[in-house]
């Protein structure tokens, strides 16, 4: 467009333009003769007729272009530029493009303006006329006004868009499939469903293109009994689609008949729904159920669900809890699982109303079995948005006994903490978090003046309580538990000595804390080094007890071998047989006495009988066993038996040793 609002301005074209006012006369006289007898011969035909030369000048209009203009014939004649002046200017590109590609013959519809302003569409026919061959001198045309046509054609165009329109907003998928099985028309929603554009579908055949091989040729020889009439038709069906890319889709389909004016079968007409989410969807819900039912089936959980007062659903950990059948339970009063009516109220007006206010309710309530039997319950109970009331229970009764049993026995040990006679507290981090009043006592302090202080408050010097820290902590390392005697200043100033043990609250983790025990042992080291002096006065007299012992052994031996020994050589000499042997035995004997035999052997061998002993050493002198039974007036027999048992007693049982020989070594 220009800057003028008229679309038939074409003062800037070329069509239009002429180099003389001569040539915006167009006279028959300058049309080539060929073009002047076809023109004579058109001249009473009812369609417009004019010789359009190759530059856009138009002349020799019939009279009949004077109904189609609405310009007198005379205007028509005298100023050949009219028509291409009236010409629509989105039209005028066709008559460049002709008039530059000079074809033998052309159509084409354009639209004129008329002298009255109104617009016609025109169909024009050209036929070309030349000099010689392939030379176009210019067209004689053949024009008719065929408003009428065309605008009954934008109609029937304006409706068949709008129904379009309404087939591609259409929510479904619309399909046509003719007797030949061809797809003759897809509405925007079938071709996203198929991943095609809409060129690519109509014309296919639907059976080979979208329905999957494994349903073709049993699908396509059901539509063939349908397009025979040999079959009644489905309104409703489902089936599998094959998109352009593979994916397979499942389609719910309302179908009909099309039938030409004499009632013969031509096609289908389908609306289908692809329903492929859905029933994925409608298989994932079952296996959600399926999958729920075996949690609810397999926990160990209690579940009941509680619609109204009643009890609607219960899982089989929940009938074997409380002893009930399903039909003992199911569509009973939730009350009969409460202690008594009082306790069931107490809940209704606690449990149901927090639940119905807030949408949950978690805590520990006790209930009965149908065996009369008490069980507590952890409770969490959500609302549904149906109104109904799903309850999760756990039986915690153990540890709720456990809890009262523990709760018990920390009353005991805070008894026995209060009341111990021992010093007792725990540190963490050697910064005391407990102490007993014991150990108050025991120091002078308070509860509060120790209780968040570091233990190096009660040590003498920093060596004192380095060396407890590294000590205890290493036997707690090393064992669970450390003892140490150690020194502590009470509050008054006093040294006392104590004896520190201590154990860790976990012996995987010090950094938890330390539990410690206190005694005060400054009166027992007191008695101790009274006792250890003692020992060492004690251990003085022995010792001149054992000095005067030795003295008294060496003026025996002196005296027996200075006087008594060479009396009994005398005595031997001049003595007979049998009394040279008592004799001899008497000089052993004497010699014994001076002697530490006896004492060695009791020393080494404790568990010797005095008879064993006298025996060991009449064997030391040599006696044989017959000696020794005539020596003692014992038989021969007892004699072999106490040698058996002295063996056994000296460790020389399985030993290859000599008796003797070992007696004579001590």
């Amino acid at each position: 467009m220009t800057d003028s609002d008229d679309p038939h301005d074409h003062s800037g074209d070329d069509v239009s333009r002429s180099d003389s006012a001569h040539a915006t006369r167009g006279t028959f006289e300058d049309v080539p003769a060929e073009a002047r007898q076809l023109l004579e011969s058109l001249q009473t035909v009812d369609d417009m007729v004019y010789f359009l030369a190759l530059s856009g000048q138009a002349c020799c209009f019939n009279p009949a272009s004077e109904v189609v203009t609405g310009f007198p014939l005379s205007e028509l004649r005298n100023n050949s530029s009219l028509w291409s002046e009236r010409v629509h200017v989105g039209d005028l590109w066709q008559v460049r493009q002709l008039l530059g590609d000079r074809p033998h013959s052309a159509t084409l519809d354009y639209r004129l303006r008329r002298k009255d302003g109104s617009q016609r569409w025109v169909h024009s026919h050209w036929i070309g006329i030349g000099d010689g061959p392939g030379r176009i001198l210019g067209y004689v045309c053949i024009d008719r006004d065929v408003t009428d046509r065309k605008e009954a054609e934008e109609a029937v165009k304006t409706e068949r868009d709008r129904a379009q329109e309404y087939l591609n907003i259409a929510g479904v998928i619309l399909v046509a499939i003719n007797a030949d099985q061809k797809v003759t028309m897809i509405n925007r929603k079938g071709c996203e469903s198929l991943r095609c554009r809409e060129r690519e579908v109509v014309g296919g055949n639907w059976f080979d293109r979208f329905v999957p091989e494994r349903d073709r040729e049993k699908t396509r020889a059901v539509f063939c009994q349908l397009m025979a009439g040999d079959l009644e038709p489905v309104e409703y069906f489902e089936n599998a689609v094959v998109a352009s890319d593979g994916r397979e889709c499942i389609i719910a389909w309302h179908n009909t008949l099309l039938k030409n004016r004499a009632g013969v079968i031509i096609g289908t007409l389908s609306s289908g729904e692809d329903i492929t989410e859905r029933r994925q969807a409608e298989q994932v819900l079952r296996q959600t159920e399926e999958q729920f039912r075996a949690l609810f089936e397999g926990t160990a959980n209690c579940i009941l669900f509680v619609e109204g007062l009643s009890i609607r659903f219960a899982n089989q950990a929940a009938l074997a809890t409380f002893g009930y059948s399903r039909d003992e339970l199911i569509g009973r009063d939730v009350s009969m699982l409460h202690l008594s009516q009082e306790k069931y109220e107490e809940a209704h007006q606690l449990i149901f109303q927090a639940v119905r206010t807030v949408g949950f309710w978690r805590g520990d309530w006790p209930l009965r079995k149908k065996d009369g039997t008490i069980i507590w319950m952890d409770n969490y109970l959500t609302l549904l948005s149906g109104g109904g009331i799903v309850a999760i229970l756990h039986d915690i009764t153990e540890r709720i006994e456990a809890e009262k049993a523990l709760s018990l026995r920390e009353a005991e040990l805070s008894s026995l903490f209060r009341a111990a006679p021992i010093g007792i507290g725990v540190t963490v981090q050697r910064v005391f978090t407990q102490v007993n009043q014991r150990l108050c006592e025991m120091l002078g302090y308070s509860n509060e003046d120790l209780v968040g202080q570091s233990a190096r408050m009660l040590y003498p010097s920093d060596e004192d309580f380095e060396y407890v820290g590294n000590e205890k902590y290493r036997q707690i390392r090393e064992s669970g538990a450390g003892t140490v005697e150690t020194r502590w200043q009470c509050k008054d100033g006093r040294i006392i000595d104590v004896l520190l043990s201590s154990a860790a609250l976990d012996p995987d983790d010090l950094t938890r804390g330390v539990t410690f025990t206190a005694l005060d042992i400054t009166e027992r080291k007191k008695d101790e080094q009274a006792l250890l002096e003692k020992n060492v006065a004690l251990r003085e007299v022995l010792n001149q007890i054992s000095s005067e012992k030795d003295a008294l052994k060496d003026q025996i031996a002196l005296n027996l071998n200075e006087a008594v020994m060479p009396a009994l050589q005398r005595i031997k000499e001049s003595a007979g047989p049998t009394q040279l042997l008592l004799l001899d035995q008497l000089e052993q004997e004497l010699r014994d006495v001076s002697a530490p035999f006896l004492e060695t052997l009791k020393g080494r061998h404790p568990k010797l009988t005095p008879r064993e002993t006298e025996i060991c050493r009449l064997i030391k002198n040599s006696f044989t066993s017959k000696q020794i039974a005539d020596t003692l007036n014992i038989s021969l027999a007892t004699v072999h038996k106490h040698r058996e048992l002295i063996r056994r007693k000296l460790g020389l049982a399985n030993v290859d040793s000599n008796l003797t020989s070992y007696l004579q070594s001590m």
